[in-house]
Protein backbone atom coordinates (compact mmCIF):
# COMPACT_ATOMS: atom_id res chain seq x y z
CA UNK A 1 0.00 0.00 0.00
CA UNK A 2 1.28 3.47 -0.86
CA UNK A 3 2.32 6.01 1.73
CA UNK A 4 0.05 9.01 2.27
CA UNK A 5 0.34 12.55 3.58
CA UNK A 6 -1.53 13.82 6.63
CA UNK A 7 -2.81 17.28 7.43
CA UNK A 8 -1.39 19.28 10.33
CA UNK A 9 -4.68 18.78 12.15
CA UNK A 10 -3.71 15.14 12.70
CA UNK A 11 -0.72 16.24 14.80
CA UNK A 12 -1.62 16.77 18.47
CA UNK A 13 0.70 18.82 20.68
CA UNK A 14 1.04 17.82 24.35
CA UNK A 15 2.82 19.25 27.35
CA UNK A 16 4.40 16.51 29.47
CA UNK A 17 4.42 17.13 33.24
CA UNK A 18 6.61 15.15 35.62
CA UNK A 19 5.04 13.52 38.64
CA UNK A 20 6.65 12.30 41.88
CA UNK A 21 9.83 10.25 41.53
CA UNK A 22 9.34 6.48 41.72
CA UNK A 23 12.27 4.51 43.15
CA UNK A 24 12.48 0.91 42.02
CA UNK A 25 12.24 -1.85 44.62
CA UNK A 26 12.42 -4.92 42.34
CA UNK A 27 8.86 -5.93 43.29
CA UNK A 28 6.40 -3.19 42.31
CA UNK A 29 5.65 -3.01 38.57
CA UNK A 30 5.04 0.26 36.79
CA UNK A 31 1.49 1.05 35.77
CA UNK A 32 0.73 -0.44 32.37
CA UNK A 33 0.22 1.72 29.27
CA UNK A 34 1.62 4.79 31.03
CA UNK A 35 4.37 7.26 30.21
CA UNK A 36 7.58 7.55 32.24
CA UNK A 37 10.94 9.30 31.95
CA UNK A 38 14.07 7.50 33.15
CA UNK A 39 16.01 9.33 35.84
CA UNK A 40 18.53 6.63 36.85
CA UNK A 41 19.35 3.05 35.93
CA UNK A 42 20.76 0.27 38.06
CA UNK A 43 23.38 -2.18 36.80
CA UNK A 44 20.66 -4.86 36.76
CA UNK A 45 18.09 -2.48 35.28
CA UNK A 46 15.08 -3.76 33.37
CA UNK A 47 14.23 -0.28 32.08
CA UNK A 48 14.23 -0.27 28.28
CA UNK A 49 16.09 2.88 27.20
CA UNK A 50 18.64 5.46 28.34
CA UNK A 51 18.63 7.91 31.23
CA UNK A 52 16.61 10.91 30.06
CA UNK A 53 14.48 8.91 27.62
CA UNK A 54 10.71 8.85 27.84
CA UNK A 55 8.88 5.57 27.24
CA UNK A 56 5.43 4.06 27.49
CA UNK A 57 4.96 0.83 29.42
CA UNK A 58 3.44 -2.25 27.76
CA UNK A 59 0.20 -4.03 28.64
CA UNK A 60 -0.27 -5.71 32.01
CA UNK A 61 0.96 -9.08 30.77
CA UNK A 62 4.36 -7.57 30.00
CA UNK A 63 4.72 -5.24 32.97
CA UNK A 64 8.09 -3.60 33.72
CA UNK A 65 9.33 -3.83 37.31
CA UNK A 66 12.11 -1.34 38.14
CA UNK A 67 15.12 -2.79 39.93
CA UNK A 68 16.60 -1.27 43.08
CA UNK A 69 18.52 1.73 41.78
CA UNK A 70 16.09 2.37 38.93
CA UNK A 71 14.37 5.74 39.21
CA UNK A 72 11.60 7.03 36.95
CA UNK A 73 9.22 9.96 36.88
CA UNK A 74 5.63 9.32 35.79
CA UNK A 75 4.58 11.61 32.95
CA UNK A 76 1.13 13.11 32.44
CA UNK A 77 0.34 14.42 28.96
CA UNK A 78 -2.01 17.38 28.64
CA UNK A 79 -3.20 18.55 25.24
CA UNK A 80 -2.17 21.99 24.04
CA UNK A 81 -4.85 23.34 21.73
CA UNK A 82 -2.68 24.46 18.84
CA UNK A 83 -3.45 26.47 15.75
CA UNK A 84 -0.07 25.83 14.17
CA UNK A 85 3.19 24.26 15.29
CA UNK A 86 6.58 24.04 13.62
CA UNK A 87 9.77 22.07 14.23
CA UNK A 88 13.09 22.95 12.62
CA UNK A 89 16.30 20.89 12.60
CA UNK A 90 19.77 21.82 11.40
CA UNK A 91 23.15 20.07 11.52
CA UNK A 92 26.26 22.00 12.48
CA UNK A 93 29.03 21.89 9.89
CA UNK A 94 32.73 22.64 9.62
CA UNK A 95 34.22 24.13 6.47
CA UNK A 96 37.01 21.86 5.21
CA UNK A 97 37.54 23.52 1.86
CA UNK A 98 41.10 23.43 0.59
CA UNK A 99 42.80 23.65 -2.81
CA UNK A 100 42.04 19.99 -3.51
CA UNK A 101 38.30 20.64 -3.73
CA UNK A 102 38.43 21.81 -7.36
CA UNK A 103 36.15 24.82 -7.11
CA UNK A 104 33.66 23.54 -4.55
CA UNK A 105 33.25 24.32 -0.89
CA UNK A 106 33.33 21.16 1.24
CA UNK A 107 31.91 20.57 4.73
CA UNK A 108 31.80 17.88 7.37
CA UNK A 109 29.30 17.67 10.23
CA UNK A 110 30.54 18.84 13.62
CA UNK A 111 28.48 16.26 15.52
CA UNK A 112 25.84 18.66 16.80
CA UNK A 113 22.27 19.23 15.66
CA UNK A 114 20.02 22.16 16.51
CA UNK A 115 16.31 21.55 17.10
CA UNK A 116 13.85 24.38 17.66
CA UNK A 117 10.26 25.25 16.96
CA UNK A 118 7.16 27.22 17.82
CA UNK A 119 3.50 26.81 18.58
CA UNK A 120 0.58 29.14 18.10
CA UNK A 121 -2.77 29.02 19.82
CA UNK A 122 -5.15 31.03 21.99
CA UNK A 123 -5.19 31.88 25.68
CA UNK A 124 -7.74 29.70 27.47
CA UNK A 125 -9.70 30.75 30.55
CA UNK A 126 -11.84 28.62 32.84
CA UNK A 127 -15.41 29.43 31.83
CA UNK A 128 -16.61 29.25 35.45
CA UNK A 129 -13.86 30.93 37.47
CA UNK A 130 -12.05 32.99 34.81
CA UNK A 131 -8.72 31.43 35.77
CA UNK A 132 -6.03 30.94 33.14
CA UNK A 133 -5.70 27.47 31.69
CA UNK A 134 -3.17 25.20 33.41
CA UNK A 135 -0.71 24.95 30.52
CA UNK A 136 -0.86 28.65 29.68
CA UNK A 137 -0.20 29.51 33.32
CA UNK A 138 2.67 27.01 33.58
CA UNK A 139 4.34 28.40 30.46
CA UNK A 140 3.85 32.04 31.51
CA UNK A 141 5.48 31.16 34.84
CA UNK A 142 8.74 30.74 32.90
CA UNK A 143 8.67 34.53 32.42
CA UNK A 144 6.44 35.96 35.18
CA UNK A 145 5.93 35.51 38.90
CA UNK A 146 2.46 34.17 39.63
CA UNK A 147 0.53 35.92 42.41
CA UNK A 148 -2.74 34.53 43.75
CA UNK A 149 -5.18 36.60 45.83
CA UNK A 150 -8.42 34.92 46.95
CA UNK A 151 -10.08 38.21 47.92
CA UNK A 152 -10.36 37.04 51.54
CA UNK A 153 -6.89 37.78 52.80
CA UNK A 154 -4.93 34.79 51.49
CA UNK A 155 -2.05 35.49 49.12
CA UNK A 156 0.50 33.21 47.47
CA UNK A 157 3.51 33.79 45.27
CA UNK A 158 4.96 31.33 42.78
CA UNK A 159 8.32 32.70 41.70
CA UNK A 160 9.36 32.66 38.05
CA UNK A 161 11.23 29.47 37.23
CA UNK A 162 13.55 28.36 34.46
CA UNK A 163 12.52 24.71 34.40
CA UNK A 164 12.64 22.89 31.10
CA UNK A 165 9.43 21.75 29.49
CA UNK A 166 8.89 18.50 27.63
CA UNK A 167 6.96 18.49 24.37
CA UNK A 168 5.29 15.39 22.96
CA UNK A 169 3.79 15.59 19.48
CA UNK A 170 1.59 12.79 18.17
CA UNK A 171 1.97 13.16 14.40
CA UNK A 172 -0.70 10.69 13.22
CA UNK A 173 -3.54 10.79 15.72
CA UNK A 174 -5.97 9.08 13.33
CA UNK A 175 -3.99 5.82 13.62
CA UNK A 176 -5.61 4.80 16.89
CA UNK A 177 -6.73 1.19 16.49
CA UNK A 178 -5.05 -1.86 18.02
CA UNK A 179 -1.94 -2.74 16.05
CA UNK A 180 -1.52 0.73 14.53
CA UNK A 181 1.85 2.42 14.89
CA UNK A 182 1.65 5.89 16.39
CA UNK A 183 4.49 8.27 15.59
CA UNK A 184 5.53 10.54 18.48
CA UNK A 185 8.15 13.28 18.54
CA UNK A 186 9.63 13.65 22.04
CA UNK A 187 11.70 16.77 22.78
CA UNK A 188 12.97 18.29 26.05
CA UNK A 189 12.79 22.02 25.49
CA UNK A 190 13.47 25.49 26.86
CA UNK A 191 10.88 28.19 26.29
CA UNK A 192 12.67 31.11 24.68
CA UNK A 193 9.73 33.44 24.08
CA UNK A 194 5.99 33.89 24.49
CA UNK A 195 3.70 36.35 22.71
CA UNK A 196 0.19 37.13 23.92
CA UNK A 197 -1.38 39.87 21.80
CA UNK A 198 -4.59 41.59 22.95
CA UNK A 199 -6.22 42.87 19.76
CA UNK A 200 -9.30 45.05 20.07
CA UNK A 201 -11.08 43.03 17.40
CA UNK A 202 -9.59 39.59 17.67
CA UNK A 203 -8.78 36.68 19.94
CA UNK A 204 -6.07 36.78 22.59
CA UNK A 205 -3.31 34.59 21.21
CA UNK A 206 -0.77 32.38 22.96
CA UNK A 207 2.32 31.85 20.81
CA UNK A 208 5.59 30.40 22.06
CA UNK A 209 9.07 29.60 20.77
CA UNK A 210 11.35 26.85 22.06
CA UNK A 211 14.78 25.31 21.61
CA UNK A 212 15.89 21.81 22.54
CA UNK A 213 17.07 21.45 26.14
CA UNK A 214 19.51 18.91 27.58
CA UNK A 215 18.55 15.29 27.08
CA UNK A 216 17.76 13.03 24.14
CA UNK A 217 15.17 13.91 21.49
CA UNK A 218 13.56 11.01 19.71
CA UNK A 219 10.96 9.83 17.25
CA UNK A 220 9.05 7.26 19.27
CA UNK A 221 7.07 4.57 17.45
CA UNK A 222 4.38 2.94 19.59
CA UNK A 223 2.34 -0.07 18.46
CA UNK A 224 -1.03 0.25 20.21
CA UNK A 225 -2.35 -2.69 22.20
CA UNK A 226 -5.83 -3.80 23.19
CA UNK A 227 -5.65 -2.43 26.75
CA UNK A 228 -4.61 1.15 26.28
CA UNK A 229 -6.60 4.30 25.68
CA UNK A 230 -5.24 6.20 22.71
CA UNK A 231 -5.82 9.77 21.60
Amino acid sequence: MADKSLSGKKAILFNAEKGTLIEGNASTPLADNSWFIISAKATSSTLPLRVGDIFKTPDSENAITPAIGDNVFPITLSKICKVDASISTEKGTIDVTDDCEEGYNAYIVDGYSDISGSGTGFLKYDETTGELGVDSKAYLNRFFDLVSDDGAGTYSLTAKNDDDIFLAILNNSDFNSEGNIQEWLMVPAILTGITTDKPLKGVQNFDFNWQKAQGPASIYERTTNSEETVF
